[in-house]
């Protein structure tokens, strides 16, 4: 992610925040936010989703912090499937 411009220590935070702003999106006619990772004004999305209040949203992750964290901004977690040799 540090060749991307992210520092990994804020990874799940702007995961966090990414979706809070689709929520958004996809919920009003007009959104916009500011704040530290995305900034952007006045977004208009349609068409809307047909789920209410939003679409599933699934996350995944293969670590225990990951499966501790996805439930604060995600509906549901997946888990990797197990390697195959």
């Amino acid at each position: 992610m540090e060749n991307h411009g992210i520092n990994f220590k804020n990874h799940f935070k702007l995961l966090a925040k990414h979706t809070e702003f689709m929520k958004e999106i996809w919920n009003h006619e007009k959104a916009g936010q500011n704040g530290d990772f995305v900034e952007f004004k006045d977004i208009i999305c349609y068409p809307k989703p047909v789920q209410r209040p939003h679409p599933p949203i699934i996350f995944g992750g293969a670590t225990p912090r990951a499966r501790e964290a996805a439930p604060a901004f995600v509906g549901r977690f997946a888990a990797p499937l197990p390697r195959v040799a």
